[in-house]
């Protein structure tokens, strides 16, 4: 289901990062909350296609 359903990710943006914050600033200046959750990046040798990593909130 993780890799179908977003399980609770309400919207998700796919910025550059040299522009994330300021993406995340402008979210929040109208009132939503917003985080970076991850990054796109190439595999490298036998890593998995796909990682979770929850964090305590």
């Amino acid at each position: 289901m993780y890799r179908t359903f977003n399980m609770g990710i309400g919207m998700l943006v796919a910025v550059d990062g040299d522009i994330a914050e300021d993406v995340i600033h402008r979210f929040q200046a109208h009132g939503e909350e917003a985080f970076v959750i991850g990054e796109i990046a190439p595999l490298k040798g036998d890593e998995k296609q796909v990682e979770l990593q929850f964090q305590d909130s």
